[in-house]
């Protein structure tokens, strides 16, 4: 098997949770790169050692991946969630930013983009990130859910308001 096939299979098995042998899978690839370290390793090492509980050890291969290959969409991506989850929003907006421009058309990438906007209540941003990922694969898990749950959650107060002022003309 060719290395670069050979990454991309270990990035499959990874994204599937097929690898059972983690500290084994993290051997190999630490083995690669030391010889070749690519944007490839990088990323599925940052993985692995996420698998492993190591996230000071998979942000520094994350970010490795990223300094070797700026436009490695999946390293920008896997950091960005890592970014959210320790409360960097920033960080996270921006690698998640990257993530879209360097694969526009990654319907994943910009659906997480729009998850995370909704979670901001950046509910426009979402809504334009849930249609255009829809729009690029027709039918997309959760896509057309989505928009109509924010358009539901930004009626809300609007409701809310017309309620209120119903009842003080009544009372």
């Amino acid at each position: 098997m060719l290395k670069e096939d050979y990454f991309k299979e270990s990035y499959r098995a990874l994204f599937l949770d097929t690898v059972e042998e983690y500290t084994r899978l993290a051997s190999e690839l630490e083995q690669y790169a030391k010889l070749e370290g690519s944007s490839h390793v990088f990323n599925n090492l940052g993985l692995v050692y996420l698998e492993l509980g190591e996230r000071d050890a998979a942000m520094k291969s994350l970010s490795k991946a990223i300094e070797l290959d700026a436009s490695n969409n999946n390293a920008l991506h896997n950091r960005a969630q890592q970014y959210v989850q320790e409360g960097k929003l920033d960080l996270a907006e921006a690698d998640f930013n990257d993530s879209v421009a360097a694969a526009p058309k990654e319907v994943t990438h910009r659906r997480a983009r729009g998850y995370f906007f909704k979670e901001q209540r950046r509910y426009q941003e979402a809504i334009a990130d849930f249609e255009k990922a829809d729009e690029l694969q027709p039918g997309f898990p959760g896509c057309g859910a989505e928009v109509a749950q924010i358009k539901e959650i930004m009626k809300a107060p609007i409701k809310s308001y017309l309620k209120k002022l119903i009842q003080d003309k009544l009372s």
